[in-house]
C-alpha cells in the first residue's frame, strides 16, 4: 500500500510540476515559440517597442497586438494587428513578409507627404544572401501627391545581415534579418528630373520566431531620426 500511494504522490507531484512548466512559458523574450517564421501573428500575439530619438532618449511606447483576424487589401491577405491607437497590417507567404499601415507621413523639404496607407516588403525572401536588393511600391498605384503634383515614386530593399544575433533593451535575439529600405519618389523641381530622390529610410531587423525587433528611420538626407525597439513580446 505504502508503495501505491507513493507512486501516485510522485506521478501527481510530476504532474503538477509540468503544468506549472507550462503556464510560465508565456513565450515571453528569450522563450520558444510555435510560429517559427520571422512574423508570427497567431490571435492575443503582443509586440511592446520603445521610440527614442538619436540621443537615447525614451520618446513614446506603442503596443502592438494580433487580432488574429485577416482581411484582403490590394489583392494579398493580411492579418490585422491593432497599433496603437491604429491598425497594421502584416503579410506572410512562403519565404516573403510585408507590413501595411494604415496611414504614414514622410516628411521633406518639401513638406510632410501624407498618405493614407504604405506598404514595406521588409523581406522579399528570407533565403536571399547579403546584398541581394529588389524594387517595390509602396502605395498603392506608385503615384502620390506632393505640393499639388502627382509624382512617381518607388522602393527599394537590400539584405543588409542575415542570421546574425542583435541585443535589444538587454535580450538577445538570434536569426535576425536586417534589409534595408529607400522610400523614393521624383519630387517637383525647377527644372524638371526624372532622378529618384530618397525621402526617407529604413533598417528593419526581424528575428525568427518573433517578428520586428528593430526600425531604425531615416531621414531624407539619410540621418538617423528614430530607433523603435522591442521591449518585451508575448507570441500566443
Amino acid at each position: 500500500m505504502k508503495t501505491s500511494l507513493s507512486f501516485i504522490s510522485f506521478v501527481l507531484i510530476a504532474m503538477m510540476f509540468t503544468s506549472c512548466a507550462k503556464s510560465t512559458e508565456d513565450n515571453t523574450s528569450g522563450g520558444n515559440t510555435v510560429d517559427t517564421s520571422y512574423q508570427p501573428s497567431s490571435a492575443g500575439s503582443s509586440w511592446l517597442y520603445y521610440t527614442r530619438d538619436t540621443i537615447g532618449t525614451l520618446t513614446d511606447s506603442i503596443q502592438v497586438t494580433s487580432t488574429g483576424r485577416d482581411t484582403t487589401l490590394a489583392g494579398n491577405t493580411f492579418k490585422i494587428l491593432n497599433y496603437d491607437t491604429t491598425l497594421q497590417f502584416q503579410y506572410h507567404s512562403g519565404n516573403q513578409y510585408k507590413l501595411r499601415t494604415s496611414a504614414y507621413s514622410f516628411a521633406t523639404t518639401l513638406g510632410n507627404i501624407s498618405v493614407s496607407g504604405v506598404n514595406i516588403i521588409h523581406i522579399n525572401n528570407e533565403n536571399d544572401p547579403v546584398g541581394t536588393t529588389w524594387n517595390f511600391s509602396f502605395v498603392d498605384g506608385g503615384i502620390i501627391s506632393v505640393s499639388g503634383f502627382p509624382v512617381q515614386t518607388r522602393a527599394i530593399g537590400k539584405v543588409l545581415y542575415t542570421g546574425i544575433s542583435d541585443v535589444e533593451n538587454g535580450v538577445t535575439y538570434n536569426k535576425v534579418f536586417v534589409s534595408h529600405i529607400d522610400f523614393q519618389a521624383i519630387l517637383p523641381s525647377f527644372p524638371p528630373t526624372t532622378t529618384y530622390s530618397n525621402v526617407q529610410g529604413m533598417d528593419i531587423y526581424t528575428a525568427k520566431g518573433v517578428g520586428i525587433i528593430k526600425i531604425i528611420t531615416y531621414d531624407q538626407n539619410g540621418l538617423k531620426s528614430t530607433i523603435q525597439s522591442l521591449k518585451r513580446y508575448t507570441i500566443k
